[in-house]
Order: structure tokens, then sequence, then C-alpha cells
């Protein structure tokens, strides 16, 4: 596999590291609980070769937040740099 063929995903711990920014840009326990819980299947994907959060699951994630209003906008565009910046 070749540098470019790897596939972009935020792992585990670029995962953790978004959580805190997330805290430190403000996020309530209870918001940054519910950013967990939406991400917690990408995370522990079993029979991939790397579990992770990859750019559609991100946006299918996004759309989902969007579309039932699972927080302001303003908070989805913090989740979607602090996930896409780690990527």
């Amino acid at each position: 596999m070749g540098l470019f063929d790897r596939k972009l995903k935020v792992s585990q711990k670029e995962f953790s590291d978004a959580t805190s920014a997330l805290y430190a840009k403000g996020f309530t326990s209870s918001e940054v609980e519910k950013f967990k819980q939406i991400f917690r299947g990408d995370l522990r994907e079993v029979g991939e070769d790397q579990p992770g959060i990859d750019p559609r699951e991100l946006e299918n994630a996004l759309e989902y937040m969007r579309k039932n209003r699972t927080f302001p906008e303003h908070k989805i565009i913090i989740i979607e740099e602090q996930l896409k910046k780690r990527m």
C-alpha cells in the first residue's frame, strides 16, 4: 500500500484530541457526551483494518446533526472543523 492509498480516518486518539478541543471551545459536558454518542459506532467498527471516522461517515453525521438540530449550526461548524483537521 502506497502513501496515497491510505484511507483518511480520524483515529480514537485524534477523536479524543477533538473532544478536548470542543471543551476548550465552550461545549458543555452534555454536548460533548452527545458528540461522543453520535460517533461511537464509527470508532468501534469491527472488521475494518483501522477503525475510525472516514470522510463519508463524517458527512453523514454532520447531515444528521443539521437535520435533527442536535447542535446549533455554529457548534456543528466547530465539530466539522475539529474533525476535518485531524483527517
